[in-house]
């Protein structure tokens, strides 16, 4: 009897802990928000000043909210 529910516990222990692994890790902090915006910063002139766009949740309504602070001076 102590056998079936420790082969029944390594089972389940098994099909649960399988789904830790299909999460997309690479995907995890949204690091591709801002690829496209990025992307087209590359297109521009090397001898430009750039920046590399980076945010999360607080920081990703700013550009609507205070449009003037991102335009270019």
């Amino acid at each position: 009897m102590n056998l079936k529910y420790i082969i029944l516990s390594v089972f389940l222990l098994k099909f649960i802990t399988q789904d830790i692994n299909a999460q997309n890790w690479s995907e995890f902090a949204n690091t591709g928000y801002y690829a496209k915006a990025n992307l087209e910063l590359k297109l521009h002139s090397k001898t430009e000043n750039r920046v590399v766009f980076m945010g999360n949740s607080i920081t990703e309504g700013w550009v609507f909210i205070r449009p003037e602070f991102f335009l270019r001076i």
